[in-house]
């Protein structure tokens, strides 16, 4: 039993109509697929270092590890042989694993190719499709192919199988057995759609990762290569390696599936190397009781979900049912009022509807929404025991909108508003920095009016200096300077003469000074720009 059967198994205990859901079809979703798995036979034929005394026990452990590492689709491709492979085949898929039959094909000038064929393939038709390749003698461990890379990647299309490139970087791959114009060719062919490295783009050789890139101009391709890690599992333990398995979107395991997941590779290839996608709350499924819907069911894929039908086809009883299933509220009111008549007309008194929904946070659970018209919603664990749970606890954020609403809300620049309102991150910080920001701007406001008053004070000032300047000029028009020159000389005279003489006022023109009167005399003077002192 996979992954995939145990957790449907498990799911038993939900209500018949939404287990019956969940057994219809939920569109593509990600494979854990390893396509260069080899069989028993291999390891001898290479002399290949194994623990396991037979073919049986080699297949029981190579299923086990499958299951225990989460692969549920295989490629198994021993070297221009499919008889040897049969075992494994069917081992793995009366484990429930899906099986792609193939072989690796080793072109005559040196490319190993894997050639992989429906899951439904008969395998006398892939022996002889081997045959066609040239291939007669299995004494051959690793026999060369009559056709060149180009010549069997036209074959290969015709026979009805799909081409992957394998180890593409090493030993035996396209880009280091082939030169010059011939690998330019081969990998340009419109039939090669993907190839095999051990692990991540960027950590592939200098010379090669450009051309996988898709970067170099000679190489060019018109659409870019897929790159799978698909490398050679040769026992159980190499299924827990990242290099040997990778994730691709299928709608159902076939050849038509891969190649569509080829061509739109950055939606439908995702190795481990890459991001792992983000936990989030998921629809699993809806389904209803009563009314005209009784005992309808929808399975909702786990990634993109899209309704596409034409008028009357159910696209909006699907989301009037969601949104009404959660409590939610539409935004127009044109909206509220469909919404209304939705529930009163449509569903109709009695409908119950059950939405499953599995969450992660904070621990991996699932949970039935139920709701009858018109009560209230209810919401039940696994075990089917009401809890005190509302559904904005189990879908937090949840943002439901028909088309008629996003038509009205396009005509109001308020609500269109209130849509990027979940864009804006919110900082918890964000109210203390203003008061802070509006503290310094107070503080800056105050500082600026105490500078505009002293540069006030300082132009009245400067006012007055063209006067002084002007009365400085008359006083040295008349002489003052020399007379107070000469004065100077008397007084430092009479100083010398007189001991008891002791000035206490001063006249300053720039820098010569005077004494005006004798000790006890109280009257002073001052003229231009110098100070009085006090002796």
């Amino acid at each position: 039993m996979n992954a995939r059967t145990a957790e449907k198994t498990a799911r038993s205990g939900w209500p018949t109509v939404i287990s019956q859901a969940l057994q219809l079809p939920s569109g593509a979703r990600f494979y854990k697929c390893a396509l260069q798995v080899n069989p028993f036979a291999y390891l001898a034929r290479h002399a290949k270092t194994t623990s396991f005394a037979d073919e049986q026990a080699y297949n029981t452990a190579m299923v086990d590890a499958c299951i225990a590492n989460g692969i549920e689709v295989i490629g198994v491709t021993d070297h221009y042989r499919i008889t040897t492979s049969v075992s494994l085949i069917q081992a793995a898929r009366a484990a429930g694993l899906h099986v792609f039959p193939g072989f690796e094909a080793c072109s005559k000038d040196g490319v190993h190719i894997l050639c992989l064929f429906d899951p439904d393939r008969d395998i006398a038709t892939i022996e002889r499709i081997i045959g066609d390749c040239g291939i007669h003698d299995d004494k051959i461990a690793s026999p060369t192919g009559k056709h060149d890379a180009t010549e069997l990647l036209d074959a290969c299309r015709t026979w009805g199988g799909v081409c992957v490139a394998a180890h593409v970087t090493s030993t035996s791959g396209l880009l280091t057995q082939l030169h010059g114009q011939a690998r330019v060719n081969a990998w340009k062919h419109k039939e090669l759609l993907a190839c095999s490295i051990p692990g991540t783009v960027s950590g592939t050789p200098d010379d090669k990762r450009p051309i996988i890139e898709n970067k170099n101009a000679e190489y060019r391709r018109e659409r870019p290569i897929a790159v799978l890690n698909s490398h050679d599992v040769d026992g159980p333990a190499h299924f827990s390696d990242n290099s040997c398995s990778c994730w691709i979107k299928m709608s159902t395991v076939s050849v038509g599936a891969l190649r569509q997941a080829f061509l739109d590779p950055d939606s439908r290839i995702r190795l481990a190397s890459d991001p792992k996608p983000e936990e989030h709350t998921e629809l699993l499924a809806i389904a209803w009781q009563g009314g005209f819907l009784d005992e309808a069911g929808i399975h909702f894929n786990e990634n993109l979900n899209a309704l596409i039908g034409g008028r009357g086809t159910g696209k909006s009883t699907v989301i009037e049912s969601i949104r009404y299933a959660i409590d939610g509220s539409p935004l127009g009111e044109d909206a509220q009022r469909l919404h209304d008549d939705f529930v009163k007309h449509v569903l109709r008194s009695g409908t119950k509807v059950s939405l499953l929904v599995r969450s992660h946070r904070p621990a991996k659970r699932e949970y039935l929404i139920e709701r009858t018209v018109p009560s209230p919603p209810i919401v039940k664990d696994a075990g089917g025991a009401v809890t005190k749970l509302s559904p904005a606890d189990i879908v937090p954020q949840a943002e439901v909108y028909g088309q008629h609403e996003i038509s009205e809300l396009t005509r109001h620049a308020d609500k269109l508003t209130l849509l990027l309102e979940r864009f804006v991150e919110r900082d918890a910080t964000l109210q203390q920095r203003k008061k802070d920001i509006a503290r310094q701007l107070e503080e800056t406001r105050e500082a600026s009016v105490r500078i505009a008053r002293e540069m006030q004070q300082l132009e009245q000032r400067l006012e007055t200096l063209p006067g002084l300047e002007e009365t400085l000029k008359r006083y040295e028009e008349t002489g003052l300077r020399e007379k107070l020159k000469d004065r100077s000389s008397l007084v430092k005279e009479e100083a010398s003469l007189n001991p008891d003489y002791s000035p206490t006022s001063w006249i300053f023109v720039q820098t010569e000074s005077v004494p005006l009167r004798k000790k006890g005399v109280k009257t002073r003077t001052t003229h231009g720009t110098g100070a009085a002192p006090h002796g």
